[in-house]
C-alpha cells in the first residue's frame, strides 16, 4: 500500500529521549483507539517509545516520526489507577498533522485491521 499524501513520510518509531523531544507540542487528535489492548499494540508496533510521564498521566507513548516537526503519538492518558495491561483505551496525539494524515499513519502502522481507531466528533482537522 502506497502513501496517499506524496508530502508524508512513512511513520518511523522514535525511542528514548529523542521522542520526548518530537513529541514536545503535540496534543490530542480526535482520533482514539478502543478495544486494543497493550499487548495488541506491543504485537503491531513494538515497545513504547517512553514509559511514564513527569505528571503520571501517560504510562506508555509511541511516538511516530512523518516528517520534518511533524509527528503521531499513541499514549494511554489519565489511567491513574488502571495496569497498563488493562488498558483499552488509547488517544492518539499529533503535531502538524490533518486528520487524514492520522488515519493513513494509523493504516500504515495496522494494516491487518485488527487495531480499529474511530474519530470524536468535532475534532476534523483540516
Amino acid at each position: 500500500m502506497g502513501l496517499k499524501n506524496k508530502h508524508m513520510t512513512k511513520p518511523q518509531k522514535i525511542l528514548g529521549e529523542k521522542a520526548y523531544q518530537i513529541a514536545c507540542g503535540s496534543s490530542y487528535s480526535g482520533v482514539n483507539i478502543q478495544g486494543a489492548q497493550l499487548k495488541d499494540l506491543l504485537d503491531s508496533i513494538g515497545t513504547p517509545s517512553n514509559l511514564g510521564s513527569g505528571d503520571d498521566k501517560v504510562q506508555a507513548q509511541w511516538v511516530f516520526q512523518l516528517g520534518k516537526d511533524r509527528c503521531m503519538t499513541i499514549y494511554d492518558w489519565k489511567n491513574y489507577n488502571k495496569s497498563l495491561n488493562f488498558v483499552d483505551d488509547w488517544h492518539i496525539g499529533s503535531k502538524n498533522l490533518k486528520t487524514e494524515e492520522i488515519t493513513e499513519a494509523l493504516s500504515q502502522l495496522f494494516p491487518d485491521g485488527k487495531v480499529e481507531w474511530f474519530l470524536e466528533r468535532d475534532y476534523l482537522r483540516t
